[in-house]
């Protein structure tokens, strides 16, 4: 009768992250999140004057957030790599990671973007005729998209150290990469205590020898 083989469980590689990383994950996601809620402002106030959800405004007409900032924030937060919390960490251990695939690519996206929005605010708010007066909410756009494109390059991976990640929680960890691709050199393991001192067999001939604690000595029993 044949023996039943177990199930192996699907291991898929993930970046174990640290404190930078979690918290630069959540400024990139809220920042999005506060982009995205200025646009659906500027509608829910629209006809009104609120200075917060305005980029400028003249005696005639006003200037508000475009389709592009709920376009763009979504695409943050859809693109941001997710850090979660691995359930089976055990005390002591660092229980965040993110998988490692495509992490890079969608990092680079999402700096993309924030700079993008960026160039998009500069453009729009120079094309304004001199009558406009800048108003909070450019300011605050400029600045959530600055501290976005920040959190954002802050999540690079160039130190993370990656482990297999399944059902069971991880399976192995791989120490961080250098800059240069190369993997720091594996810490050399502690010497073995010498024996105390005293009378041994002899390792050399019959009977026993003496042993001082460091070198064998010319005492033979």
């Amino acid at each position: 009768m044949p023996q039943l083989q177990p199930i192996r469980q699907l291991q898929r590689e993930g970046y174990i992250a640290n404190v930078r990383v979690r918290a630069a994950s959540i400024v990139t996601r809220l920042s999005a999140v506060l982009l995205f809620l200025g646009f659906v402002g500027s509608l829910l106030t629209w006809g009104k004057h609120k200075s917060i959800f305005e980029l400028a405004s003249s005696p005639s007409e006003t200037a508000r957030p475009g389709l592009g900032y709920v376009l763009g924030p979504a695409l943050i937060m859809l693109l941001v790599p997710l850090v979660r919390r691995l359930p089976t960490a055990r005390i002591g251990e660092n229980p965040w990671f993110a998988y490692s695939r495509r992490y890079r690519t969608r990092v680079v996206i999402a700096a993309v973007l924030f700079v993008a929005g960026l160039v998009i605010l500069a453009v729009n708010l120079a094309q304004l005729k001199a009558d406009f007066t800048f108003r909070a909410g450019s300011y605050i756009a400029a600045a959530l998209l600055l501290v976005g494109l920040g959190a954002t390059l802050a999540m690079w991976p160039s130190d993370l150290a990656t482990m297999d990640v399944g059902q069971a929680g991880p399976a192995r960890t791989a120490p961080p990469v250098r800059g240069d691709g190369s993997q720091p050199p594996p810490p050399e393991e502690p010497a073995k205590p010498l024996p105390p001192a005293g009378w041994y067999r002899n390792p050399e001939g019959p009977g026993r020898r003496y042993w001082d604690g460091a070198h064998w000595t010319n005492q033979y029993g």
